[in-house]
C-alpha cells in the first residue's frame, strides 16, 4: 500500500478534487475564494516516472484517461466523488508522519496513478488545460501545490547559497569565544545581541552564492541589501513575517546606499521578489530574469477547499505571497552560519535565508 507524508497526501487530494469539481476557483486574500472568477478545467496532466499522464474531462462526467500518446481507458469517478470527503479527514487528521489511506487504494488502480507527487526534480505539481473565458483561449499552466494541512510549506529553502555574510565591527577580539559559546534556545539571536552589548555593529559584506546574489539583483540592484537588513532585524527577534519586517525596516529609518525607500517602495521590491521565486527563480541556478510561463499555486486550504493564483491576476498573487510569509531559521550546523568568524584580521557572522508561509 501507498503511502506518504501530508504534503505528498496533500497534492494528490487536490488532483483528485480538481477532477470532481471540474474548476479552480481564484484564490485572494487570506486564501478565500474571488467572487469573479474561476478556471474551467478541460484536461488535467500529471507526470509519473518520466511519462506524462493527462485526464480529459468529458461532457458526460467521466475522465478520459491516456498515457503520453495513448488512451487507456474511460473512468466513472463516481467512487471518488464518495470518497474525497473522508480521504481529506484522513489527511488534516493523522499524525504520522507517513501514512496510507486505504479508500485511495482503489482510485488510484482505477486512474492508473502510481505515485502521489510529482516528486522535488520537477518544476510543476500538476497541469491544468484551462478555458479563459476572457480570451476564449485554451492554454495549459503549470502548478505547484501548496498545502496550509499541518504544517505549513517553504517558498524559499535554507542551502548555504542562502547564506548572508556580515563584517562585525567594534568588537574586540577577547569577547569572541565567549559570545561563540553561547548555545541557549535562541543563540543566534543571543549571539547578536551579545555582540551589541560589547559595542559591535553590523555591515553587509556580501553573500555566499554569487549566482544568487546575481538572481537577486537581476531581480532588485539593491535587493541583497535590503534581505541583509531584514534578515538581521528578523534574528535580532523584531519579527519574522515579511510585512512586519517591512515596518521595522521603515522604523528604523534605514538608507540602502544613502537613499531612503519609504514603505510601498519596500513592499514592491519584496513582492517581486517572492513572485520570482514562486515562477521559478532559485538560489543555486542563474536566472535570465523570465517568469516561468504560466506558472502559479494551488493552494490547499484546511477546510480541503482549493484556491488557484497564477501569472493571470499577477497583483493579487503579489499581494498574497507578501501577506502570507515568513522568514524562518533553519540549521545552523547544517548550513554553516550565526558563528563568529575571523578572515585576514576581521570578523564575520553568516546569517540565513528561508521563507516559509505562515499558518
Amino acid at each position: 500500500m501507498i503511502k506518504g507524508n501530508k504534503g505528498e497526501w496533500s497534492e494528490y487530494y487536490a488532483f483528485l478534487k480538481l477532477l470532481v469539481n471540474r474548476r479552480l476557483d481564484f484564490g485572494g486574500p487570506g486564501y478565500k475564494k474571488l467572487d469573479q472568477g474561476f478556471y474551467s478545467i478541460i484536461k488535467l496532466i500529471r507526470i509519473e516516472n518520466n511519462i506524462s499522464k493527462s485526464y480529459e474531462l468529458l461532457a458526460d462526467g467521466r475522465v478520459k484517461v491516456s498515457d503520453g500518446n495513448k488512451d487507456i481507458r474511460i473512468v466513472d469517478i463516481a467512487d471518488v466523488k464518495e470518497k474525497i470527503e473522508s480521504i481529506f479527514k484522513i489527511i488534516a487528521a493523522d499524525s504520522e508522519r507517513t501514512f496510507s489511506i486505504g479508500d485511495a487504494r482503489k482510485i488510484m488502480n482505477n486512474l492508473g496513478n502510481s505515485l502521489l507527487s510529482a516528486g522535488s526534480q520537477m518544476k510543476d505539481d500538476l497541469t491544468l488545460k484551462i478555458h479563459d473565458e476572457i480570451t476564449g483561449s485554451e492554454p495549459e499552466i503549470g502548478f505547484s501545490i501548496k498545502s496550509m494541512i499541518g504544517s505549513p510549506a517553504t517558498l524559499l529553502n535554507a542551502s548555504g547559497a542562502t547564506n548572508f555574510i556580515y563584517t562585525i565591527k567594534g568588537i574586540d577580539e577577547s569577547k569572541v569565544a565567549g559570545i561563540n559559546r553561547i548555545n541557549t534556545r535562541a543563540k543566534i539571536r543571543d549571539r547578536l545581541v551579545a555582540i551589541e552589548k560589547v559595542g559591535g555593529f553590523f555591515e553587509y559584506k556580501e553573500m555566499d552564492s554569487k549566482i544568487f546574489e546575481g538572481n537577486l539583483r537581476l531581480c532588485d540592484t539593491i535587493l541583497p541589501e535590503i534581505l541583509a537588513q531584514m534578515l538581521l532585524l528578523y534574528n535580532m527577534g523584531r519579527g519574522n513575517s515579511l510585512e512586519g519586517l517591512i515596518d521595522q525596516v521603515v522604523m528604523c529609518g534605514v538608507k540602502i546606499r544613502g537613499f531612503s525607500i519609504d514603505r510601498l517602495g519596500y513592499e514592491h521590491k519584496i513582492s517581486n521578489l517572492l513572485y520570482a521565486v514562486a515562477l521559478g527563480m532559485v538560489p543555486n541556478s542563474k536566472w535570465n530574469g523570465f517568469m516561468r510561463a504560466y506558472g502559479g499555486y494551488i493552494i490547499v486550504r484546511d477546510d480541503g477547499e482549493l484556491v488557484g493564483y497564477n501569472v493571470y491576476n499577477a497583483d493579487i498573487f503579489r499581494k498574497y505571497l507578501l501577506k502570507t510569509t515568513k522568514f524562518e531559521t533553519a540549521s545552523s550546523s547544517r548550513h554553516e552560519f550565526g558563528v563568529i568568524y575571523e578572515s585576514e584580521g576581521k570578523f564575520y557572522i553568516k546569517l540565513n535565508l528561508q521563507i516559509r508561509f505562515l499558518n
